[in-house]
């Protein structure tokens, strides 16, 4: 199966807004890619190795993602700090 998009745009563009991320607050466009699975739709961030996530259709992976994202760098931060 090749990856697909929402009716957006592909790869789905999504600004996310964190803040006091890595000391400093960040405004960041990250690019994430989305597949048809058997399950649903897979979806993942190409640039953050690791981070990825699911959902039964494709707007409830993208928030998943989202989820996944603020907890990569949150991790990404307490892993820095320790």
């Amino acid at each position: 199966m090749s990856a697909t998009s929402l009716s957006l745009a592909n790869p789905i563009i999504i600004s996310i807004i964190l803040l006091n991320i890595l000391t400093v607050n960040k405004n960041l466009k990250i690019k994430i890619k989305i597949k048809k699975s058997l399950e649903g739709y897979a979806v993942w961030v190409p640039e953050l190795k690791g981070c990825w996530s699911q959902g039964k259709n494709e707007i409830e992976a993208v928030e998943n993602i989202i989820d996944a994202i603020h907890l990569y760098f949150e991790t990404f931060e307490e892993i820095q700090n320790s």
